[in-house]
């Protein structure tokens, strides 16, 4: 964990965000045989900020997210924003459609807008 962490504190190009939220309703996830994986997608930019924030590397996050891959795999740079990122606290709901997400109820200090 603290390797991985010091790579993202340096910015290293060859890291980069890469997604597989897992968005299995609370009785599949709550059984003796659960389903694996943790509910993101709908709050990713915001948990990311908050865990680069503590890391003290806010400044690395868009390459993060939104630069290195693309030019790791040879994608034209995005044209235009989409995205906001707003230092405002937000709370994680404790469910979403009947899935729990990751840090369900947990205030986060970021949270983003839609351009």
């Amino acid at each position: 964990r603290e390797a991985i962490q010091a790579v993202i504190r340096e910015g290293h190009p060859r890291f980069f965000l890469g997604s597989d939220s897992a968005p299995h309703v609370r009785a599949t996830k709550e059984t003796r045989v659960a389903c694996a994986g943790v509910y993101t997608q709908p709050f990713l930019a915001a948990y990311l900020a908050d865990a680069f924030d503590r890391l003290g590397c806010l400044d690395r996050l868009r390459a993060f997210a939104c630069e290195n891959g693309r030019k790791f795999f040879g994608l034209p740079a995005a044209t235009e924003d989409r995205v906001r990122l707003v230092e405002r606290e937000f709370q994680v709901p404790d469910i979403v459609n009947d899935v729990v997400p990751f840090r369900a109820g947990e205030t986060l200090k970021y949270t983003i807008e839609f351009l």
